[in-house]
């Protein structure tokens, strides 16, 4: 269990992408960081509606429902 009641059940990365997959405890807005060389602009988020602003990902979580998010390097 992660800070603010949220589960990561599983990550999954390789030389391209990065695959989380999570869930939270509670309603909530998660601001995920991510480093350099990282393209948000292509990222997939299924179970979750989100936003991309100042190179950040902004997830609205809900309750006990599981997330999937891709996010890929730079080409």
């Amino acid at each position: 269990m992660a800070w603010g009641n949220i589960k990561i059940k599983r990550i999954k990365w390789d030389d391209r992408q990065v695959k989380i997959q999570l869930s939270s405890k509670n309603k909530q807005k998660v601001t995920l960081e991510i480093g350099n060389g990282i393209q948000l602009t292509n990222s997939k988020v299924n179970g979750a509606k989100y936003k991309i602003k100042d190179g950040k990902l902004m997830l609205y979580l809900s309750n006990d429902k599981i997330v999937e998010i891709v996010v890929s390097r730079l080409k």
